[in-house]
């Protein structure tokens, strides 16, 4: 008896194990799930599709301030047009019919299966341009390891590879994303936080590191600047390199600093206003000297207006409706220069001389006070007509002088009348005229 029930259950226990691999054969089993998309307790044919989900991409890049990792999601339904659908057949061949009791007691999910679809490329585009690592306020160009010259210190500065996303990278990533999920791969993040553009050159680029050293050749060098038979001067280490400039790893002579140097140079040697030292020229060597890659010396160039001859013929013609100035040499035009005198009356017109060549000198008047780097006085004594330049303006010629007069004086662009300075002496022939 025992034995007659024991064969009429196992034989409904095959019917219904049975039953169940057909049903499984054709039909989707319960709580069954492909991507989060729910299959059962739809009457699918084998011959039809089932339209997927879209999928969601969270695409991972840098924090433009902390460089911590951060995500941004592409919806490739709304972001790409993304349409894509399963083969009922490919489903049904994914499922475990011969297990499929296991579908009555939890969720079964099957393994990611090949899709057929579309997604619109452009729109796809448009979209990863507007990705976070692409904005222009979370953009910056990665800089090269380079030299620089620090506080007068010759150095390597290291490089910054900082955050510039290569665009190319980015979609040749999420485009193969979307590839191989097509494919069937399951794929939920693309790693973009990588893929930052690098600065080419490093600090450790041998090319680089021997660059510093031939520049080094430069600044550790020493300029000799001889002043006279007992006197000299040496300019060395951070005093040098700070004459100097660096861009693009090229040296250039910082015009100011100079200027300073050699400006210092003549006020500490000055002898009178008959005898100094010739700036312009020290300038030029000097400049020249500081650029060498070894050991220089400059002998600077006096001027002496008391035994000058060479220069006699020499004269400097004002027209005052012009507001132009003219030096000649020998009835030869060197150079003219725009000026800015007083109004119409007062700065004299007549012949006159040089009478006073100085350097740095105050000029004054009742409610005014004026320091200048360069005066050449024409009137009898010197001192109180005179050509001179005028820092506080920004323009000379034209009708300023209709405008803005001078007291009475001569303005001059200051590398106008610093090189009228260099070149006159006491006596040379002035002529002004309306």
């Amino acid at each position: 008896m025992i034995k007659k029930i024991l064969l009429i259950l196992i034989l409904l226990i095959s019917i219904v194990y049975g039953r169940g691999v057909i049903y499984a054969d054709n039909r989707f089993l319960p709580n069954t799930y492909i991507d989060g998309l729910r299959l059962d307790g739809n009457g699918f044919e084998k011959g039809e599709t089932v339209r997927a989900n879209a999928p969601l991409l969270k695409i991972l890049q840098k924090n433009k301030d902390t460089g911590a990792v951060i995500s941004e999601t592409i919806n490739m339904a709304s972001d790409a047009d993304y349409r894509a659908t399963y083969k009922v057949k490919d489903l049904l061949d994914a499922q475990d019919e011969l297990m499929w009791f296991k579908s009555l007691f939890g969720k079964t999910e099957l393994d990611p299966l090949p899709l057929e679809g579309y997604y619109n490329k452009d729109k796809l585009l448009n979209k990863i341009a507007d990705l976070y690592c692409f904005q222009e306020a979370n953009v910056s160009e990665p800089v090269n390891a380079h030299v620089e010259l620090i506080d007068g210190k010759l150095q390597i500065v290291p490089e910054q590879d900082n955050l510039q996303m290569n665009m190319d990278a980015a979609v040749e990533k999420i485009t193969d994303a979307i590839t191989r999920i097509m494919k069937g791969e399951k794929v939920e993040n693309v790693d973009l936080s990588e893929d930052y553009l690098k600065a080419e050159i490093r600090s450790d680029d041998p090319g680089l590191i021997a660059r510093l050293a031939e520049m080094k050749k430069v600044t550790d060098k020493k300029v000799t600047v001889k002043i006279s038979s007992g006197s000299s001067e040496t300019i060395e280490g951070e005093k040098l390199a700070r004459l100097l400039t660096v861009e693009d790893e090229q040296f250039a002579v910082n015009e100011d600093k100079l200027a300073e140097t050699v400006k210092k140079i003549y006020e500490d040697n000055y002898v009178s206003s008959y005898e100094f030292i010739d700036q312009e020229s020290l300038l030029r060597s000097l400049g020249e000297a500081l650029l060498a890659s070894e050991d220089k010396s400059v002998e600077v160039k006096w001027i002496d207006s008391y035994s000058s001859s060479s220069n006699r013929n020499n004269r400097i013609v004002v027209k005052l409706s012009e507001q132009t100035l003219y030096y000649y040499e020998d009835d030869k035009l060197v150079f003219t220069s725009p000026i800015v005198s007083a109004a119409p009356g007062v700065t004299p017109v007549g012949e006159f001389e040089v009478t006073k060549i100085d350097g740095s000198s105050i000029l004054s008047g009742p409610t005014w006070e004026e320091r200048v780097e360069y005066w050449i006085g024409f009137d009898p004594t010197g001192v109180h007509k005179g050509f001179h330049d005028a820092s506080w303006r920004s323009e000379f010629g034209g009708d300023i002088y209709k405008t803005d007069p001078s007291h009475g004086c001569i303005n001059m662009p200051t590398n106008m009348v610093a090189r009228l300075w260099g070149l006159v002496h006491l006596g040379t022939p002035v002529t002004i005229y309306e």
